[in-house]
C-alpha cells in the first residue's frame, strides 16, 4: 500500500512541472515525505488491547505501550457527547485511527490510542489519561476487575 501510494504521488507530483531536474528532485522529496508520513501513521496505529502479567498493553506494529494495572486509578466508560469539543494537540486524527495527544474541557490532556470513534474508555493514572476504543466495552469491566476498584 505504501509503495503504491509513493509511486502514485511521485508521478502525480511531477505532472505540473514538465519533468525538469529541479522539479523531479522536489517531486521525489515530496513523495518521500508523504510516503514516510503514511508509513509512520500505519506503524503507530493501535491494533488491539491486552491485559496480561499485571499490565494493560496497547499493541501497535512498531511498539507496545505498557501501563501497569497497579498505576490505574480509575476506568470510565464515556459517552460520545463527553468527547465533543476534543482538540487534537499533537497526533493523528483519522488515518489508520486516532492516536497521540488530545485535549477537552472535561478530561483535560489525554493520550488517545483509538482505532475507532465509539466505545470510549478512559483509563486514568496519576500521570496520564488514556482514551481507548475497544470493539466492545468488556475491556473496561476487565480492567475494573483486575485493578479491584
Amino acid at each position: 500500500l505504501g509503495l503504491v501510494a509513493f509511486v502514485l504521488l511521485f508521478f502525480l507530483a511531477m505532472l505540473p512541472y514538465g519533468g525538469s531536474t529541479g522539479s523531479m528532485a522536489a517531486s521525489l522529496a515530496l513523495s518521500l515525505f508523504i510516503g514516510a508520513l503514511l508509513a509512520a501513521c500505519y506503524l503507530y496505529r493501535p491494533l488491539r488491547y491486552e491485559i496480561e502479567d499485571g499490565y494493560l498493553r496497547i499493541v501497535r506494529p512498531i511498539s507496545t505501550i505498557s501501563i501497569p494495572i497497579s498505576d490505574i486509578e480509575q476506568v470510565q466508560l464515556l459517552q460520545e457527547t463527553e468527547m465533543k469539543g476534543t482538540v487534537r494537540t499533537f497526533g493523528n486524527g483519522g488515518l489508520f485511527g486516532y492516536y497521540g495527544r488530545f485535549w477537552n474541557t472535561r478530561l483535560g490532556h489525554m493520550r488517545w490510542y483509538a482505532p475507532r470513534r465509539d466505545n470510549y474508555v478512559a483509563v486514568i493514572t496519576s500521570s496520564h489519561t488514556y482514551i481507548l476504543t475497544p470493539d466492545d466495552t468488556s475491556l473496561a469491566r476487565a480492567l475494573q476487575a483486575e485493578a479491584r476498584f
